[in-house]
């Protein structure tokens, strides 16, 4: 994979929509500089995972915080083992050690490597979600940043919801969305999307009725401590 220039999306769910952000981002592999501590390598040869450099879900994340986009602050703690960092702070909200942790997600599917190892491609998308952590017992091989650990093992008890509907729909007319599990296509229940002041439950197929005044709207879901959904931008008219 050459190091050229790609164009990814970046989302960042803190828990909090006030700190959450999602946006494009052109990148490649790169030094990163983490708010404490020197610049360190973001390009996937880091701890030799891959033999050429390339863009990277870290590089990606360095970038969406520089302008042209509004700047915000990440942190990381580095791994000599691994040669990479493990990210703690994104938009100036931090991991609290022991209860949350910040998951990586490409294509809603969860990270077995490092940020700065995973490379990526045109068109991903990129999620930093900050989740409960969850500890299941030794010997379980699971995702980096918490690979290191020689007692307990950590694996998301969070899913990423995806949200799917229409573009375009008439105004006060109901339609339905979907909310699945974006890692492997179930539905989910009890899902709640929102959109203005108003919100709908989803049914045990994942399903929820919407309806819309006329006007340009964006609808999320969100359920309990999972990571909450894409945006869908929706045009009643």
């Amino acid at each position: 994979m050459p190091n050229t220039p790609v164009e990814v999306n970046v989302r960042i769910e803190t828990g909090v929509p006030e700190t959450s952000l999602d946006l494009p981002v052109i990148t490649q592999g790169h030094f990163v500089q983490p708010e404490t501590g020197p610049p360190r390598r973001a390009d996937g040869t880091n701890g030799n995972e891959n033999p050429l450099p390339g863009p990277t879900c870290t590089s990606a994340l360095d970038d969406a915080s520089r302008p042209p986009n509004v700047p915000f602050i990440w942190d990381g703690t580095y791994s000599l083992n691994l040669d990479d960092l493990e990210i703690t702070k994104i938009n100036g909200v931090e991991r609290i050690v022991g209860q949350t942790f910040w998951s990586l997600w490409v294509n809603f599917k969860f990270a077995n490597v490092g940020g700065g190892q995973l490379q990526i491609k045109k068109g991903d998308s990129v999620l930093w979600a900050l989740i409960p952590q969850a500890f299941i017992g030794p010997g379980i091989e699971t995702s980096w940043p918490m690979r290191e650990s020689l007692i307990l093992a950590a694996v998301p008890v969070s899913i990423p919801l995806k949200l799917k509907g229409p573009r375009f729909v008439p105004p006060n007319v109901e339609f339905v969305v979907t909310v699945i599990n974006g890692s492997d296509r179930s539905p989910v229940r009890h899902a709640i999307v929102r959109y203005g002041a108003v919100e709908s439950m989803t049914d045990k197929y994942g399903m929820a009725t919407v309806t819309l005044p006329v006007g340009n709207h964006t609808l999320k879901a969100r359920r309990d401590d999972d990571i909450a959904s894409n945006a869908l931008e929706i045009n009643a008219e």
